[in-house]
């Protein structure tokens, strides 16, 4: 009787199974790697996509990180995240602080805002290959949609900025107009591209504006409420106001609108991103420090939070959705 080898192959195990239902509408190879592009129906398609995710995140892999040409936030994250990060914590417990023992927070409260705005907007910045031009061009357009709509009323309704938003610059008319607003306008329609990036452009058409439109809706009450960045004049023109009465719905038709154009301006300058995660991480960290800045200041309605949720739901599905078109439209192997 022949002896047993001292060696044998380690058995491979997949550590995040599919559902049953999942693996028997798929290929045999989803029962080791998932492969998105074997996935025949619409729904082992999802579930192949969330494991390949999760398994990105948690698992070792390193094909893991190459199938879905996404790649891991805790190997790759990049110097101008890690110094956003670092930023948005300094806000947080700074103001937490000031609160807590009664301090005015003084030029330190305006200058962590500004360098926190640069540093998100340097994390896009580099996950575009630092394309000034691209982005250059969606500040002037925001700018300018800004700028008119303090004047005109279009495309956002009729509202007007206040001094509170430092650094800031006196306009004709006595209108003050934040010198900030086009890095945020930058950074948030951009963010918004990349986690959107991988799909089609018909479906970016649409999926970008709306993204950016959510993250107004989350910002639009603590901005005006707790900050007071700026203020409606009238939240009825022209066609009303919202259900929850914070603001014209005009203001959401703009966003869209704008949006709509920055993303085009996107679409012809071919941009691509590094690493989808960094956008998603960037939006949803703005999204957050502006409500957390808002709950420490002791200003906060539930439907913020719910409105925050919201783009957290929406900006993952996008997500997903990404990465199963990428996935998708990659070869097989043998082709």
């Amino acid at each position: 009787m022949a002896e047993r080898s001292g060696f044998e192959p380690e058995r491979s195990v997949n550590p995040y199974p599919l559902s049953r239902r999942a693996l028997s509408s798929t290929q045999p190879s989803l029962r080791g790697h998932v492969s998105i592009s074997d996935c025949k129906s619409r729904t082992a398609r999802v579930w192949a996509t969330i494991a390949t995710l999760f398994r990105q995140l948690f698992h070792s892999s390193p094909d893991s990180a190459t199938n879905l040409n996404l790649i891991r936030p805790q190997i790759t994250m990049s110097i101008p995240l890690r110094i956003y990060l670092g930023l948005v914590v300094f806000s947080l417990m700074g103001s937490q602080f000031s609160v807590s023992l009664g301090l005015p927070a003084g030029p330190i409260a305006s200058i962590a805002s500004v360098l926190t705005l640069f540093a998100g907007f340097a994390a896009i910045l580099y996950n575009f290959h630092w394309n000034w031009r691209i982005l250059g061009i969606a500040m002037a357009v925001g700018a300018v949609a800004e700028i008119c709509g303090v004047y005109t009323g279009l495309p956002f309704g009729r509202y007007a900025y206040t001094e509170n938003w430092w650094p800031s610059v006196i306009m004709p008319g006595a209108q003050p107009f934040p010198l900030m607003l086009p890095v945020a306008w930058a950074m948030v329609v951009g963010a918004c591209w990349g986690i959107c990036d991988g799909t089609r452009q018909a479906s970016k058409s649409w999926m970008v504006p709306l993204l950016a439109t959510a993250t107004d809706f989350a910002m639009e009450g603590p901005m005006t409420k707790a900050f007071k960045y700026w203020k409606w004049t009238d939240l009825t023109w022209p066609i009303g106001t919202d259900s929850y009465g914070m603001m014209p719905r005009m203001n959401s038709v703009g966003w869209y609108l704008v949006a709509g154009v920055v993303a085009f301006v996107f679409h012809r300058g071919k941009l691509r991103v590094v690493s989808r995660w960094e956008c998603l991480a960037v939006l949803l960290t703005h999204v957050g420090m502006i409500l957390g800045l808002s709950a420490i200041q002791g200003v906060m309605d539930l439907q913020w939070i719910l409105f925050g949720i919201w783009v957290l739901l929406l900006a993952s599905c996008w997500m997903v959705w990404g990465t199963m078109k990428v996935t998708r439209t990659q070869p097989k192997k043998g082709q």
